[in-house]
């Protein structure tokens, strides 16, 4: 019987075999190694990145609280030049707007000792127990001076949000 010997060309498509085989095998931890590394990758960008969103929703609250005491002034104003009344009865349902709206973190009332629609302020409804969070939320007022339109605005604790130093916002 005659022995088989190989060509060269299925010589050479062996040796591409084996190679290639070894290719497949470094890849193999290659792909193993960059999806431990780009898994680790994310926990550490999302370690950095999660603790930066912790203040967006009781900031959302104080910037809607802040908004909204605005504009009852300047509706407030705004009923003044059209020579309407400007008692805080008259822009009642504004605030019952805002106080009604859900969860709202504060409530407006109106500024002690004044009936007017012209001075307003916003106090937190919930009381805080750890110190951090006593810290997070202060009273803000408003106030607006008719004759002149200079605004008035402060806040009772310069560590809470949106509270800068000087007790103003």
């Amino acid at each position: 019987m005659a022995e088989y010997k190989p060509t060269t060309s299925e010589e050479s498509s062996q040796e591409e075999n084996i190679e290639s085989s070894n290719v497949e095998k470094k890849s193999k931890k290659g792909c193993l190694l960059g999806c431990i590394g780009s898994t680790a990758f994310l926990a550490i960008i999302s370690a950095l990145i999660v603790p930066q969103f912790a203040n967006v929703k009781p900031n959302a609250k104080v910037s809607y609280l802040l908004n909204t005491m605005i504009y009852i002034v300047k509706t407030c104003a705004v009923r003044e030049s059209e020579g309407l009344s400007t008692g805080f009865l008259d822009i009642q349902y504004l605030i019952d707007e805002y106080n009604n709206g859900g969860t709202r973190a504060f409530t407006i009332i109106p500024n002690v000792g004044d009936d007017s629609c012209f001075n307003l302020v916003g106090n937190p409804k919930f009381a805080w127990n750890d110190s951090y969070a006593e810290n997070k939320f202060t009273w803000f007022s408003i106030s607006i001076d008719p004759n002149t339109g200079l605004f008035t605005k402060k806040c009772g604790n310069p560590l809470a949000l949106r509270c800068n130093k000087g007790n103003t916002w």
